[in-house]
């Protein structure tokens, strides 16, 4: 069984300054409040894919694990689990006109089990978006804010 959530946010600032940040860990993160715990672990064999260690902060619940980050495309951010908590994270950054830029988060979780599995999924979707909803605020008002 799994949930996915998913949030999109307007930012009025060019795509490639937004990507910039947005798709880059290691500025991205430290944005992001509900990303509690996060540390690079290394490179992996496959060239643009590092190993990270990410924690979503949900009440009392820790979302995460070590996750394999691939960064092989522009203007975008993915990450699968490698290790803990089976999920998946997904950051898009398209162009809205020229000075504006619409970026998107996905983030897919799957539990195992049957009934207790389905019950905590349909409470996880609920708290996954509320967290991912204030994370891309958290982005954006960075971006125009405090970017200049």
């Amino acid at each position: 069984m799994s949930a996915t959530a998913t949030v999109t946010a307007t930012v009025a600032r060019p795509r490639d300054l937004v990507s910039a940040i947005a798709t880059d860990p290691q500025r991205v993160l430290p944005l992001i409040s509900g990303f509690g715990r996060f540390r690079f672990l290394g490179g992996l064999e496959e060239t643009g894919h590092e190993e990270w260690e990410v924690f979503l902060d949900v009440g009392t619940l820790h979302i995460g694990g070590a996750v394999d980050v691939d960064r092989t495309a522009d203007h975008h951010l993915a990450w699968t689990a490698r290790r803990g908590t089976r999920h998946t994270f997904d950051l898009l950054v398209e162009p809205d006109g020229a000075e504006r830029s619409l970026v998107t988060m996905t983030m897919t979780i799957t539990l195992s089990g049957l009934v207790m599995s389905r019950i905590a999924e349909q409470f996880a979707r609920g708290i996954m978006h509320r967290h991912l909803e204030a994370a891309i605020q958290q982005l954006r008002h960075h971006l125009e804010w405090e970017q200049g």
